[in-house]
């Protein structure tokens, strides 16, 4: 939040407390759009409420419809010590997912899940490519690498967005007890820091294609 310098923020009222006590640091912050219950504050904002208005005094026209060359997202690269901000067109983070979707083979019937964080430039992609695709795809609230496969069972998951830790966590667990990585056929690693070894071993031994969602 600090780094983007955002004016606003968008939050579900859980995540908020969770923040409690770190939001007067974020000195760029002029509103706060809660989704749920809107505490007492300066900042504080009802979501749904501000939604309903915009809609009403703000209806959509072919003039303020965006152009293919502006900005559509903000996201960011992931560095060791510091965030770099990623701007993308809409015709640039179109084309970014129709690769994605093109490589991992999306189609309708595909049930994605991605535990990319949604800052992250392809956690922002992979969403896009399954929209691109037709297909649905499931946001768990955090990853959780003791618990992950019984979500993949329970969502049926075919196919999986992942950050190399999180990548390398599951690798290194091995493999579900009760086969539940058995629906799914390709994995998503963002980036290049995950080896072609590794990945070759994750294939072998899990039975799953394992792709690098290289950055454009």
């Amino acid at each position: 939040l600090k780094a983007s310098r955002a004016s606003a923020l968008a939050i579900d009222e859980r995540r908020l407390v969770e923040l409690h006590g770190l939001l007067q640091e974020c000195d760029a912050l002029e509103a706060v759009f809660t989704v749920g219950n809107a505490p007492d504050g300066p900042l504080m904002r009802d979501f749904d409420m501000a939604m309903a208005q915009a809609m009403e005094s703000h209806p959509a026209t072919d003039a303020a419809r965006p152009r293919s060359t502006d900005v559509a997202i903000e996201s960011y690269r992931f560095h060791t010590d510091n965030l770099e901000a990623v701007s993308r067109t809409h015709e640039a983070l179109l084309r970014d997912s129709a690769q994605t979707a093109e490589r991992l083979k999306l189609m309708e019937e595909d049930r994605g899940i991605c535990s990319i964080p949604l800052g992250h430039r392809d956690g922002a992609t992979a969403i896009v490519a399954a929209m691109t695709a037709g297909s649905r795809i499931v946001i768990p609230a955090r990853f959780d690498a003791r618990r992950y496969w019984e979500l993949v069972a329970a969502q049926r998951a075919t196919w999986l967005a992942l950050v190399p830790t999180q990548f390398l966590d599951l690798h290194y667990a091995g493999l579900p007890a009760t086969d539940a990585h058995k629906s799914v056929r390709v994995i998503a690693v963002a980036g290049t820091s995950v080896t072609d070894k590794t990945r070759g071993e994750f294939a072998e031994r899990f039975g799953v294609e394992v792709v690098a969602q290289e950055p454009a």
